[in-house]
């Protein structure tokens, strides 16, 4: 079950936020026009002294936003991550703020800094960040899709636990069924409205696998090889739907809590020791 999406999203919206300074800095560029073309850019740069690694991302803006890893911003060791986002509206330009948190460990939030307004435009929006597979934690909210690249998210640690979280129509997007080998301790997946996370290896092992779902939402965690875990767990209030889909399913305990007309797909060969 996959999903497409196109690069520039039209909005309008009326939104509130808040603001929560941390140890990371955040410093922004003026907008300017993106190669003398309709479109308005500004930059925010995250900084940090060494040691600082961006490894939480909250997304409350909308829009498509797209996640890359790239090594040349770590050459003067402070830049964490760039935040580019272009614009056909100036007002949408402004509306948006990058800020600093410390509730989840270092952390960015790219929200809406205006209490109360409403703007149209088209708006698409990229995150560069300079430690690779370093973010440990993506949540959602407003957004059309966020497509997490490689390098982006922690994803060979048997020590780290990786976090997806959607709310309302927002879309995570994350892996490659031919590149992408996961070891970590625990994937948790969440999603509540009309969201969506896709999750693609081309194997995962971890201790434990956690799909929760509310409302109308869907989750797809597949890979191409095999799912190695002890624990598997879903639950579901509403009518949304989990599918795991993959040539081998070796899991010690599968758990499927389901409230509402909601539905848990297994697509497998492998085997269940109960």
């Amino acid at each position: 079950m996959m999903k497409c999406f196109s690069l520039l999203t039209a909005v309008a919206f009326a939104l509130t936020q808040s603001v929560v300074d941390g140890a990371l800095s955040v410093t922004s560029t003026e907008p300017t026009r993106s190669n003398n073309g309709p479109f308005l850019e500004k930059v925010w740069i995250i900084e940090g002294d060494a040691g600082d690694i961006l490894d939480d991302l909250k997304v409350q803006v909308a829009g498509n936003v797209f996640v890359d890893y790239d090594a040349s911003l770590a050459a003067d060791g402070k830049v964490a991550a760039r935040v580019i986002m272009r614009s056909s509206s100036p007002d949408m330009v402004g509306l948006v703020d990058v800020v600093v948190h410390e509730a989840d460990g270092n952390g960015i939030r790219i929200h809406y800094k205006n209490t109360n307004a409403r703007v149209v435009g088209e708006v698409v929006t990229q995150i560069i960040v300079s430690d690779r597979n370093a973010l440990s934690s993506v949540s959602a909210t407003h957004s059309d899709s966020v497509v997490l690249g490689d390098g982006v998210v922690v994803k060979d640690d048997p020590s780290t636990s990786l976090e997806l979280d959607t709310s309302g129509d927002a879309a995570i997007y994350v892996g490659s069924l031919t590149q992408d080998q996961v070891v970590l301790k625990s994937l948790s997946i969440a999603s509540s409205g009309d969201g969506y996370v896709q999750f693609l290896a081309s194997s995962i092992q971890a201790d434990a696998i956690t799909v929760s779902l509310s409302g109308d939402s869907k989750a797809v965690v597949a890979a191409t090889d095999h799912i190695t875990v002890d624990s598997m767990v879903s639950a579901i209030s509403g009518d949304g739907k989990i599918f795991v889909e993959t040539a081998n399913l070796q899991a010690q305990k599968l758990s499927a809590t389901l409230s509402g007309d909601g539905k848990v797909s297994y697509s497998s060969s492998g085997s269940i020791q109960w």
